[in-house]
């Protein structure tokens, strides 16, 4: 679709699409009710990782209850994301994490994973490509809790969707398959 143009902006906020002109949104996660319509597009889970040389010069954590030693990487805007679920002999349980640098999005806490900052816990869609490069080394996998996280676009519910929309949408959905779920 040549013609079709499409304006994406990026953030990590929950933003109101009405207010905001937007035709659709993608988000991440279980979705809150809503007046809004979803179509789900695929699922996504959490890896928890961190740089080589993080690792070589912090150590690798052996245990959940290490991450207290750690520099761990959150978004800062959203404090679920600051605990980190684990399995345990009693069940999943999640361990509080924190360290001396937070940011407002996945994108700023890659490029400081990726510097050696500190261990991150991110989506695999965002992580795999570095972590299958060896730019990023899985941390905890085989304790680490692994959930599901659909993925979801959302839209005003409506009478009828722009054919713009609609095809996006479409595309988005087909293209799912090559990018959801990725072992890493």
């Amino acid at each position: 679709y040549p013609d079709i143009e499409v304006e994406i902006t990026m953030t990590d906020r929950l933003v109101d699409l009405v207010e905001e002109g937007a035709d659709l949104g993608i988000r991440s996660g279980h979705l809150a009710d809503s007046s809004l319509v979803a179509r789900r597009i695929c699922d996504h889970e959490r890896v928890i990782c961190a740089s080589p040389d993080y690792l070589r010069r912090h150590g690798t954590p052996k245990k959940p209850a290490q991450l207290a030693d750690h520099e761990c990487l959150v978004i800062a805007n959203v404090p679920a994301l600051r605990r980190w679920p684990f399995n345990t002999a009693n069940g999943v349980q999640s361990i509080e994490v924190g360290g001396r640098v937070t940011a407002n999005n996945a994108d700023t806490l890659l490029q400081l994973g990726l510097m050696g900052t500190g261990i991150i816990r991110l989506l695999d869609v965002i992580v795999g490509e570095h972590i299958a490069a060896g730019r990023l080394v899985p941390v905890l996998d085989d304790a680490h809790h692994v959930e599901a996280l659909p993925l979801h676009a959302v839209y005003p519910e409506m009478q009828w969707m722009s054919p713009r929309a609609r095809s996006f949408l479409d595309l988005l959905v087909k293209r799912a398959d090559g990018f959801a779920r990725q072992p890493v």
